[in-house]
This record gives structure tokens, C-alpha cells and sequence, in this order.
């Protein structure tokens, strides 16, 4: 996946140190999207995914930015399909980061 292959040596030391914790919390949001989604709740769905665009860059990972764009904006059009393929390239993406930072 490019999207995972941005190099994590430009990460702010501290910000690196910080990443596991970060990671672990963001592979459990995304097991409560996927609960979401099974009940429609797009609307916390949707504040979920605003979270992630605003703390992805944060992090020097400004793919999970993009990421939670994505995901906001399939929930407020509702889009499950969309949905659904974001939460499975989100997975990708955070087991491959999280395999470059252990």
C-alpha cells in the first residue's frame, strides 16, 4: 500500500515514541466503526472520522487525515460500501505502521 509507505524517520522523536499508544487507540476506533456501521449510526460515524482527520498530521501521519476525510464524508452521504473499504484499507494501513514502529 503507498499510502503506508511514507518514511517515519522525518516523525519528531517524541511524536515516534508516542506512536504505539496512538496506533493501539486508532485499531480500536476502528473495531467501534465497524460496530457503527452494522447499526447505521453514520452520525458518530462521521464524528469519528472528523476526530481522525484532526490528529493524523498531528502524528506525522497525514494519511490517517486523509483517511478520516474519507470516512466523514461516506458517513454523511451514508455510503456503507465506501465505508467498508476505508475501514479495510485503514486496518492495512495501521497493522503496516505499526509493523515499521515496533
Amino acid at each position: 500500500m503507498s499510502e503506508a509507505t511514507s518514511p517515519l524517520e522525518d516523525i519528531d522523536p517524541i511524536v515516534r515514541g508516542l506512536l504505539p499508544g496512538y496506533l493501539k487507540r486508532r485499531e480500536e476506533e476502528l473495531v467501534r466503526l465497524t460496530a457503527l456501521l452494522e447499526n447505521k449510526d453514520f452520525a458518530d460515524i462521521r464524528v469519528l472520522g472528523h476526530n481522525l482527520s484532526g490528529s493524523g498530521g498531528a502524528y506525522g501521519l497525514p494519511q490517517l487525515t486523509d483517511f478520516g476525510r474519507r470516512i466523514e464524508s461516506a458517513a454523511r452521504d451514508k455510503d456503507e460500501q465506501a465505508l467498508r473499504r476505508e475501514f479495510a484499507q485503514l486496518g492495512d494501513f495501521l497493522q503496516i505502521i505499526r509493523e515499521k514502529v515496533a
